[in-house]
């Protein structure tokens, strides 16, 4: 730099302002963003960062009630929610960092943003936290009051029945549900479960009740996992559609409650200019990988690899009982079961029957008790590895039933009526394809550990 301004104190002058801004961007890199996915997951749901801004929000309220007209940048800002009770510095820094080098006029959009009618009764704690689809992306009042009016968990739940007692209750039994999407998750599931109650699926008990005993039934989230020129795989919940329903002669499915979505309509809705195929199926009931294809060709190719058994998948499972052995493998045919008036079901082939051969290998990876509040509560329970070596239609759910432990919430071939949903996962899914390999996988979600007491 010396030597520069020897030669032109324009260009010294410029080098001092790029080993500045060098050095800031350095030091301050976590405050403009880059967090680790471990802790801030911004896409698909977000423990931490939801917390920060409720909190944010809730201390930006009350200064700005009080002092207002002092709030006139980012560090005054910065002073006053430390006095009310935000204590996270990093976000301190960064919010009045970037307030001074933006020069937004933040008295004037504070005072717009958070004055709105109806501002004294909103929530102030972690209990009643934002929707994922509502966050804050850039600065501005109206965003910020966007954000602020939207619907809250409690305000939610509320709206259904729930009293403060059971929405504490609901919190301490799945503190995970301030997690969920208010729009996308919380609100279609107790759509379903008042579509269920009017079909008289609930036995006399009330959804508020039924939610307040298992509020693990409200997760519903669909999520990307992978995606290439060619293919795309998403997570599919449980209870949801794989696709609609189509083919010459057969109407459109009609939604039956409002949300009431599928896997085809979620992608599509992610891209709309792309036509997908799916290149396997998973029921109704099960959670897990589901792969599509971009094109006609990569579709061929992993459903030919399908047919050659090339494909391995694994399943996860929470299934009644304590299996004598730690690993076995039931070889047993499957046919329609004739006696089913919908034709829904599957069984195990008898002699003189006509059934598809099929094996699958099971291991067990964790004995406990089920932790889920109802009748079932305290039974011996299981968590299994199952490797299907074939692909027949139920074939999981039925070798289960025949090995004596079948899956719990299993409607079919369970006597369980109680449990909220099917405790199977498709867990993992390798396809190997002529350039690489696809090594697709989905943990099993937080409830499960919620279900299963060791």
């Amino acid at each position: 730099v010396l030597g520069l301004a020897l030669w032109d104190i324009q260009y010294s002058v410029l080098l001092c302002y790029i080993l500045f801004y060098c050095v800031v961007g350095y030091v301050y890199k976590d405050e403009f963003g880059i967090q680790p996915a471990a802790t801030y997951r911004n896409l698909n749901g977000n423990a931490t960062g939801e917390f920060l801004m409720e909190k944010f929000f809730s201390a930006l309220r009350r200064c700005t009630n009080k002092h207002t007209s002092s709030v006139t940048d980012g560090n005054s800002l910065c002073r006053h929610l430390q006095s009310s009770g935000f204590h996270h510095p990093t976000k301190l820094r960064a919010l009045g960092a970037r307030s001074a080098l933006r020069k937004i006029p933040l008295a004037f959009q504070l005072q717009r943003g958070l004055s709105s009618s109806g501002s004294a009764d909103r929530p102030e704690s972690l209990l009643h936290n934002q929707p994922n689809s509502q966050r804050v992306r850039s600065h501005g009042s109206a965003l910020t009051q966007a954000v602020y009016d939207a619907p809250t968990l409690s305000h939610v739940l509320k709206s259904r029945g729930v009293t403060d007692e059971q929405f504490a209750l609901i919190l301490k039994r799945n503190p995970d549900i301030v997690n969920y999407s208010i729009s996308n998750e919380i609100i279609p599931r107790l759509n379903y479960m008042d579509y269920l109650y009017e079909k008289g699926e609930f036995h006399g008990e009330s959804v508020v009740d039924y939610v307040c005993r298992q509020p693990t039934c409200l997760e519903q989230r669909f999520e990307e996992i992978y995606s290439d020129e060619r293919y795309i795989a998403i997570r599919k919940p449980y209870y949801t559609r794989h696709d609609t329903p189509r083919g010459r002669g057969r109407p459109a499915y009609e939604a039956q409650y409002d949300g009431d979505t599928s896997a085809e309509e979620w992608l599509q809705a992610r891209y709309p200019d792309a036509y997908l195929r799916f290149c396997h199926q998973i029921d109704f009931a099960t959670e897990g990988v589901l792969l599509a294809a971009v094109t006609q060709s990569a579709a061929a190719e992993v459903c030919k690899n399908f047919e050659k058994h090339r494909n391995k998948k694994q399943y996860l499972a929470l299934v009644f009982g304590h299996p004598q052995a730690d690993r076995w493998t039931v070889d047993a045919p499957i046919t329609k079961d004739q006696h089913c008036p919908k034709g829904f079901k599957m069984k195990i082939a008898e002699d003189g029957e006509d059934g598809k051969q099929s094996q699958t290998q099971i291991e067990v990876l964790v004995r406990g008790h089920i932790a889920l509040e109802g009748p079932h509560k305290g039974k011996p329970a299981s968590k299994v590895l199952i490797r299907p070596l074939s692909g027949r239609r139920h074939q999981i759910r039925l070798h289960l039933q025949k090995s004596g432990h079948s899956i719990i919430g299993d409607n079919a071939y369970s006597d369980d009526r109680d449990s909220h949903r099917m405790f199977l996962l498709a867990h993992r899914l390798y396809v190997p394809l002529k350039d690489r390999s696809l090594d697709l996988a989905v943990p099993e979600p937080a409830a499960w550990e919620r279900a299963l007491s060791q």
